[in-house]
C-alpha cells in the first residue's frame, strides 16, 4: 500500500522488482523504477540517479498518479467482476 500511497500522490518511486507486488503496480520507467531484488548497488544507483536528474524525477512522479484511475476502486471491481463472470459461466 504504501508504494501505491506515495504514487497517488505524485511521488517518483524505486522499488525491487519482487516476483509479486512492484512489478504489478510500477511501470518500469515509465511511472517508477524497479531494480533487480537483492542487488543493493542497482538500487543505491537508481534512487542516486533521481536525486540528480530532476526531469526524469518529474517525469516519473507526472505519470505516477496514474495509479489512482488503475488501482480505483472502479478499476479493481469490475477486474474482480470479470473474474468472478468467467469463473461461473458454464462451460
Amino acid at each position: 500500500m504504501a508504494l501505491i500511497e506515495a504514487m497517488a500522490l505524485g511521488r517518483a518511486v524505486v522499488a525491487c522488482d519482487c516476483e509479486h507486488g512492484p512489478r504489478d503496480i510500477i511501470r518500469n520507467g515509465v511511472d517508477g523504477l524497479l531494480v533487480p531484488p537483492e542487488d543493493v548497488g542497482a538500487l543505491a544507483g537508481a534512487i542516486d540517479g533521481l536525486l540528480r536528474d530532476d526531469a526524469r524525477r518529474a517525469s516519473l512522479a507526472g505519470r505516477a498518479v496514474e495509479v489512482r484511475d488503475r488501482f480505483s476502486i472502479e478499476a479493481v471491481s469490475a477486474k474482480w467482476e470479470r473474474l468472478f463472470d468467467q469463473a461461473i459461466r458454464p462451460r
